[in-house]
């Protein structure tokens, strides 16, 4: 029988499947850290001083959202929702040189400029540590790929890079297991695998992955 060679489609697999097991771990950077700062913390900074006359006003004249998406904060890139207790008034448009102006006219998509509030000084300390994690994260995914990468580069077929690396199995999709399950294998690993690549650690990447699905 054939061997299971690395085509470009097992290889593509093989990468999408390495750059999911970090899915959880970076959709976890995302979120906020803890922090007291609440939607109406941010609303009451940003429109309190208009809120007066927009509720005297016809509530035709705004629209009303009970979420809003915070793009940046004193040039710390955010971009997260904040969810109100229940809906309040957005103007149309933010006079310039206030606290925020509005990043996109067809969503509530704020960007916060007020340095010397206290509050937004807080969520630029919140942004930055999200935004480390958020990197760090990537950095770890980044190095795993890339020694998966290699790996595969250094075998032209799967079996003997099963070999040098047995916790690869867990990456190949299920058809390749399939034909895998299927062949004689007779070559031998004669392959060397780039001396940079930790192969313990990308095991330990693996046994990561696995138990914290």
């Amino acid at each position: 029988m054939a061997v299971v060679r690395f085509s470009d489609e097992l290889k593509s697999a093989i990468i999408t499947n390495a750059k999911d097991m970090f899915r959880a771990s970076i959709d976890a950077a995302r979120k906020l850290p803890p922090t007291d700062i609440t939607a109406e913390d941010v609303y009451t900074q940003v429109f309190g001083q208009w809120s007066g006359h927009m509720m005297a006003l016809p509530p035709v004249f705004f629209k009303w959202y009970d979420t809003f998406h915070v793009a940046t904060v004193n040039g710390k890139s955010l971009g997260f929702d904040f969810k109100l207790i229940q809906k309040q008034p957005f103007p149309p448009e933010l006079p310039k040189g206030g606290a925020a102006s509005y990043e996109s006219s067809y969503a509530i998509n704020l960007r916060i400029n007020d340095y010397d509030n206290p509050l937004f000084q807080k969520l630029a300390e919140v942004a930055q540590v999200r935004l480390d994690a958020i990197k760090a994260a990537d950095a770890r995914r980044d190095e795993f790929v890339d020694g998966v990468k290699k790996v595969i580069e250094a075998h032209t077929t799967l079996a003997p890079a099963l070999k040098a690396w047995p916790p690869l199995w867990d990456l190949v999709p299920e058809t390749f297991k399939d034909r895998h399950r299927k062949v004689v294998v007779r070559e031998k690993n004669t392959a060397e695998i780039d001396g940079s690549v930790d192969l313990s650690k990308l095991t330990a990447a693996v046994t990561f992955a696995k138990l914290t699905r």
